[in-house]
């Protein structure tokens, strides 16, 4: 029989578990969390400081891949071609996210790191704007594809293996 001071396990245990779950609630997060990020972002003059820089990066980051994906299903249906349609490109991919954190944003370059902000996310979005280019081009513009696409339709209505 236990003596009364004496603590069980199981007391023990429930004590740990409520010892810890009080830490985790007395400790404020370091991280927003991606909801909490964009939400910010979306706020007009957001109170985005050094400390929140990576978060800020973050939404710069993903920003350049919207933009790089929309950019691309529009040059590829448009039919865009060649230099014109890649300088394009280039120039609003430097020129949007700029004026979002300079006129949105309101965040000061001099206190941020500058080449950071203009880089972040370039290359992946260059990536992402010329796989959509590509894909949505050859899909709305190759007659091969249209018509490879018709025999197969074709095939699947007549109830046939393909060719």
């Amino acid at each position: 029989m236990p003596q009364s001071g004496a603590i069980t396990s199981q007391q023990q245990a429930t004590l740990d578990a409520s010892t810890k779950k009080q830490q985790q609630q007395q400790q404020p997060s370091d991280d927003l969390g991606a909801m909490a990020i964009f939400q910010k972002a979306l706020i007009f003059r957001g109170n985005w400081n050094k400390e929140t820089f990576p978060e800020f990066l973050d939404v710069i980051y993903w920003l350049r891949q919207m933009l790089a994906l929309i950019i691309g299903l529009v040059w590829g249906r448009a039919p865009s071609l060649g230099g014109p349609a890649i300088m394009s490109f280039v120039g609003l991919e430097l020129m949007l996210p700029r004026m979002y954190y300079q006129k949105w944003a309101s965040v000061d370059e001099d206190d941020f790191d500058a080449v950071a902000l203009l880089k972040e996310g370039l290359q992946s979005a260059a990536g992402v704007f010329f796989a959509t280019w590509v894909l949505t081009y050859t899909i709305c513009h190759n007659a091969s594809f249209e018509k490879a696409a018709a025999a197969a339709a074709n095939a699947a209505a007549a109830g046939g293996a393909g060719p």
